[in-house]
This record gives C-alpha cells, structure tokens and sequence, in this order.
C-alpha cells in the first residue's frame, strides 16, 4: 500500500496535478473494507480505476494538440477532458439530458436535431447495416448538399463497450466520405451531411468512466472527436442552469472542429475544466 501511495504521490509532483484523489482518479477496490484495523490482511480483488490516469489524459491531450498543429491530410480529434458532479444509471438518463439540450440550441443556431432511433443512415443508399448515432445536429443544403453541416454525437455510459468496433469503423467511413444517406423510411436514400463526430464518456452509476485507452487514442486517430468526463463530487453539480442562448452557443462551439471553440462550449456546459486539464 505504501508503495502504491508513494508511486502516486510522485505522479502527481512530475504532471503538475493536484493527488489523483481529488482528480477524481481514486481506485476503487472490493478489498479496501479489509484493510481497515483488525482486518484479515488478506488480498482483495484487484482495483478497478474509475478513469484514465491523469498521464494517459496528458498523452492523449498531447496527441490531439499535436494533430491539430499538423498539416497532416488524415486529421486527428480534439480531445477534451473534463470533471463534473454527474453520475447515470445508464445511457438513456444522460441521452434525456442531451436531447433536451440540442432541442433548445437547434431552433436559435438555425439547426435541426434528430435523436435515435430517427437518424439511421448508411454509407451507400443500398446498403442494409446502418449507423444509428445517438444525436445528429444537422443544417441541410438542398441546393449544394455537400456544403451542408452534420454532426455525428455517440454518447457512452460508463463501461459501455456494446458495438463500439463496428460504430468506430462506420463514423471513420462517414467521416471520409463526409456524408451518408438517410436510413429511416422519413428519409431514406437523402444525402445527410457529416462534418464531424463526437463520442462523449461520462460516469456511470459507480463514477466509473470508460478506460480503455487504446480504443480512445484510435478515435482520434481517425478523426473523432473525444469529450471525456470524470466524476468529482467537489464540482458544481450537472446539468447546469443556463439560458436557452448560452445553451445554443455552447452547442455551437462544441460541435466543430475547433478543440479551443469547443473547450469554450464544454467549460460553459458541463463547467470548468479543474483537475486533469490542460495538458502543458
């Protein structure tokens, strides 16, 4: 215990970050009951991180500054992490939030929403499999279509690891091509704009946010943009109250491709970033 105490507390002192604790990064473990004075002593299960350390949150941060710099052709996305007072049951609790929050920002940012199930689209007017995103934010361009906008938003609950692989390989492919096709029978075969995509991971019941690194650094690798958001009791409690304008702009912002427009947006949502940013 003491070497793992001493490992973070050297962490902490190299990254220039507050102790991993209050950065909402503490392991939980089914054992540490068992530690307390007149316990067995005997192991417990392994810890289970709540988040990515705050060293993988440097690295990613690191790799999305260092793609937006670069005039690279493949284009890397904008990372954000965040801390926020928020915990959800499941997927559909934070999904209900959201819809709520695009449905004020589409009418006053001159866009449209669509919430799942209604924005099934594939990559080719025939093909059967399609993308089913959890919010699309669009502006269509009957006259030039492809100068429409489209944003692609995923959301996942905690450790949510259904369908990720095959929702990866679809927003790379639609991101590509910059647009797919309707899929609902309200629109189907209809040229559907796609600017840009963003998977957000947020906390589950336990305070657990997704923690698979490798999987994260891929999404940005292929041009997806990454909002990640760990549990922090000492935060102000989200959602937050704001007006329906602020909402808009907050919307607006994040959904670029603009990582400083969108920090901007995300700061004013969810609230500022605290603990685990910014990386310098």
């Amino acid at each position: 215990m003491m070497r793992v105490l001493r490992g973070r507390a050297l962490r902490a002192l190299a990254g220039g970050l507050v102790p991993a604790v209050a950065a909402g990064t503490v392991l939980l473990s089914a054992g540490a009951a068992s530690a307390a004075p007149g316990a067995s002593g005997t192991a417990g299960p392994a810890p289970v991180p709540t988040s990515l350390s705050p060293s993988q949150i440097r690295q990613l941060e690191a790799m999305a500054a260092r793609g937006a710099a670069s005039p690279a052709a493949v284009r890397i996305g904008w990372f954000l992490p965040g801390d926020c007072k928020c915990r959800f049951d499941n997927e559909a609790e934070f999904q209900k939030i959201m819809n709520g929050i695009f449905r004020i920002a589409a009418p006053i940012d001159n866009m449209h929403v669509r919430v799942t199930p209604n924005t099934a689209m594939t990559l080719t007017k025939n093909q059967k499999s399609s993308r089913i995103p959890d919010i699309y934010y669009f502006r269509l361009n009957n006259a030039h279509p492809a100068k429409g906008l489209g944003d692609i938003n995923e959301f996942k609950v905690g450790r949510n690891t259904s369908r990720q692989l095959f929702q990866r390989f679809q927003d790379t492919q639609l991101l590509k091509q910059g647009h797919g096709f309707g899929a609902n029978a309200f629109n189907r075969g209809h040229f559907l704009p796609v600017r840009s995509a963003t998977w957000w991971f947020v906390p589950g019941p336990t305070g657990i946010t997704y923690t698979a690194f490798p999987f994260i650094r891929s999404l940005l690798a292929r041009g997806i943009n990454v909002i990640y958001l760990i549990d922090d009791p000492s935060a102000k409690a989200w959602p937050r109250t704001e007006s329906k304008q602020r909402k808009a702009k907050d919307v607006k912002e994040i959904e670029t491709n603009n990582a400083t427009q969108a920090r901007a947006g995300l700061n004013n949502l969810v609230g500022p970033c605290l603990m685990v940013c910014p990386a310098g």
